[in-house]
């Protein structure tokens, strides 16, 4: 879903638990062939790095989508 969402993604940070389950193992290679830099982190630092009390173990970096009144006016 986030792949697809449209969102400049650059970088996708995951803990080996993610990377382990199948799931994990289906989104990582979807981000590779996607050409996404991809890095494993330890679960500590992926704690401090997310804010959400049960995470899943990926988060992914992207551009912030642009907003405002001359995105809204260039809408088709």
């Amino acid at each position: 879903e986030a792949l697809s969402a449209g969102l400049k993604i650059s970088d996708v940070l995951f803990t080996a638990d993610f990377a382990d389950s199948k799931r994990g193992r289906e989104f990582l290679e979807n981000a590779a062939a996607q050409g996404l830099r991809r890095g494993e982190v330890p679960e500590k630092l992926f704690d401090s790095i997310s804010d959400t009390k049960q995470a899943q173990g990926i988060a992914l970096v992207a551009a912030k989508p642009a907003h405002g009144q001359p995105v809204v006016e260039a809408a088709p």
